[in-house]
């Protein structure tokens, strides 16, 4: 945050929250359309993270595992330069048994994380997208 300038606040009257963007998208998942992370747990203040979403500070971290014809994965966004605030997704993989493997898996955690950044994404920067457009042109 410079001088002189607000601390980064959501849009709430444009865009759902984070959790609330999940749910919807969860919401519409049918037994054979559609996948969303079964769990998110965001600890700490979600500005903080956002703010390093910004400014290319935040990190996407994801493993994967497979065993007995079950494939998960765990992936974790947090600030590159300290602070405690992060966003932990669960998920377990979808797919047939005959359809899992290690990298599904690790593929799926990667889905995972980038779904996250994008709703973290619209909740914080939605208003902004078109200021930042008009200085662009200007």
């Amino acid at each position: 945050m410079g001088i002189g300038t607000a601390p980064l606040q959501p849009h709430h009257d444009s865009q759902p929250s984070l959790l609330d963007a999940w749910m919807a998208v969860s919401a519409r998942v049918t037994e054979y359309v559609g996948w969303t992370p079964e769990e998110i747990e965001i600890d700490g203040d979600k500005s903080l993270l956002a703010a390093a979403l910004l400014e290319d500070r935040l990190c996407v971290i994801s493993d994967g595992s497979y065993k007995l014809g079950l494939g998960a994965a765990a992936v974790q966004l947090l600030p590159r330069k300290g602070g405690t605030e992060r966003i932990i997704v669960r998920c377990q993989t979808p797919g047939l048994p005959d359809d899992q493997s290690a990298h599904r898996s690790e593929s799926i955690g990667l889905l995972a994380g980038i779904m996250v950044v994008d709703w973290l994404l619209d909740q914080w920067t939605n208003k902004n997208r078109f200021e930042l457009y008009q200085k662009q042109i200007h």
